[in-house]
């Protein structure tokens, strides 16, 4: 079956392309043309089949989304002083050096979570919202209805 139709005759080009890094190409099984389905171009969906196995490498942890620091509020000069007076009092309340312990793994990251809570504090967090919901509304679910009405009744 042809993959590309081309336009204004009934001839199709028969060319079966499927776009993969040469260490995934081992992993595509088969590759077909699916003429039904409706994707906006003269050419025709193609499909593969691709034999993968599960990576267990990275959890995503539940309910943690990526969160963005306003660091709009830290660069002003009013900002820098609210950063480093937050700083410095929450770097007086930790004990860096506790009698006989002389762990630098444990002192740095004790000065790592201070200096990450100071700068929580005065920027604060927001999470990260997708980019598609601002601009995706009725009237594009209208238009994509009108498209799809006319291809079917082209069809």
């Amino acid at each position: 079956m042809g993959t590309r139709k081309i336009p204004g005759s009934t001839d199709v080009n028969q060319i079966v392309q499927v776009l993969v890094s040469a260490r995934h190409a081992s992993s595509i099984i088969d590759g077909r043309n699916s003429r039904g389905a409706n994707c906006d171009s003269d050419h025709y969906l193609v499909k593969a089949k691709v034999r993968e196995g599960i990576n267990r490498g990275w959890k995503h942890r539940a309910g943690c989304g990526r969160r963005k620091r306003n660091s709009e509020l830290i660069t002003s000069p009013e900002g820098k002083m609210r950063y480093q007076a937050s700083l410095e009092k929450k770097l007086k309340g930790t004990k860096v050096i506790e009698s006989g312990s002389l762990d630098m793994n444990k002192m740095w990251n004790d000065v790592k979570d201070t200096i990450i809570a100071a700068g929580e504090e005065v920027m604060g967090t927001t999470t990260i919202q997708k980019r598609n919901v601002e601009w995706f509304d009725e009237e594009c679910r209208g238009k994509i209805a009108k498209k799809n009405k006319a291809r079917r009744r082209m069809l």
